[in-house]
């Protein structure tokens, strides 16, 4: 099979947990990583050659763009920067990964989808949520028919930006942004499940927010709190919250079936609930806890170490693979990564393609639009 040349643009500590991925992955051929700021690109550099000696350097994003040489691009830069560096990558004839969201309006997310079906190259919005170990065995779940009939389905999305570790970060272009723009790890997982595109939304905003916060989006709302009606005639609720709203980082989706029902909530790495009608006493429902098995059969085997924290370098790696903690993001980089490489080399669409990152990214901006104008219902555009 044929081997791919991949570039990472944007390598912080996020970028570069892909940009290794990549360089270890059987049908990559060569990595270049992209940054502007020339240490953590030396850094980078150096990290990944350990693993690929076929690794290089570029400052500026507009050398990738020329590098015939260079096959897919995976955007992992700033939300401000995602729309416009995927359609330069798209216009330049190359297969584009992008962090979510996939952008921030509706004429931008148009813009995506029209260059991608141009260009007749893969898009991929890279939804963590929808490769997280938990996700797989709920989907697993799904295709055995063990929910029953999917009834309706709840994501919720708290991040504490002004508190903790996120604040240092939150000094930049996320003060005050509106929290459904970037939606998409509460909203993806219940369309993915539901498998059904999402044609209608209704929000309400929820408290008030300091002035400070307000100028930038001249977005009132710390808390949206969205419906959503799906095209099989499915509802969802989402809700999200960023700025001063005292909770603790949740990122969490239930579905409720006919059946069963399932429950996860992010950083809970071990456990998960299944609610089975056939436990069911007057008491209520009894509660299955159950393991999640690290899906780390669905990958090459080079990819395996990158499912589980701190293991790289570890030799004794595979005796871990079962007990380890994740590694970032619920181990879900190495599927995410495999997925794109694969859909390319498969000649076929991503599983996170133009379509479907559209209508959920839609969904979240549409359902701020909702928001500002008290609740009306939006309806999600087709692209």
């Amino acid at each position: 099979m044929k081997k791919l040349n991949v570039a990472v643009v944007g390598v912080t500590y996020f970028g570069q947990s892909f940009a290794r991925i990549y360089a270890a992955h059987p049908h990559v051929d060569g990595i270049v990583l992209v940054d502007r700021e020339p240490n953590l690109l030396k850094e980078a550099v150096e990290s990944c050659k350990k693993i690929n000696s076929n690794t290089r350097g570029y400052t500026d994003i507009r050398d990738v763009l020329a590098d015939e040489s260079i096959d897919a691009v995976h955007v992992c830069t700033g939300i401000p920067n995602h729309a416009q560096l995927s359609i330069e990558v798209l216009n330049a004839g190359k297969h584009c990964a992008c962090a979510v969201p996939m952008a921030t309006s509706l004429e931008d997310v148009q813009k995506i989808v029209q260059a991608t079906r141009a260009s007749g190259k893969n898009y991929m919005m890279m939804e963590t949520m929808l490769y997280g170990t938990p996700f797989l065995y709920a989907r697993d779940m799904l295709e055995k028919g063990e929910f029953g009939k999917i009834q309706y389905l709840r994501g919720v999305h708290h991040q504490p930006m002004d508190h903790g570790s996120w604040a240092e970060e939150a000094r930049s272009y996320w003060r005050g942004l509106p929290p459904m723009h970037y939606a998409t790890h509460a909203i993806a997982p219940l369309a993915a499940i539901a498998n059904s595109r999402i044609t209608e939304v209704a929000c309400f905003g929820s408290g008030t927010m300091s002035e400070e916060l307000v100028q930038v989006y001249q977005n009132p709302y710390p808390v949206e709190d969205a419906l959503l009606r799906f095209e099989n005639g499915l509802a969802g609720e989402v809700v999200r919250s960023l700025f001063e709203c005292c909770i603790k980082q949740s990122e969490s989706y239930n579905i409720y079936g006919s059946r069963k029902s399932f429950m996860y909530e992010y950083m809970h790495e071990v456990w998960e609930r299944i609610y089975d009608e056939k436990k069911y006493d007057r008491a209520g429902y009894i509660t299955d806890v159950v393991h999640y098995p690290n899906r780390y059969d669905l990958l090459p085997e080079e990819l395996w170490p990158y499912t589980i924290k701190g293991c790289e370098n570890d030799p004794d790696w595979r005796e871990k693979l079962d007990t380890a903690p994740w590694s970032m993001h619920e181990a879900s980089h190495p599927h995410l990564c495999h997925e794109f490489i694969t859909s390319i080399l498969e000649n076929r669409k991503s599983a996170i393609d133009e379509d479907f990152s559209a209508n959920v990214t839609a969904a979240g901006i549409c359902a701020h639009i909702s928001a500002m104008n008290g609740g009306r219902v939006e309806k999600i555009p087709l692209f």
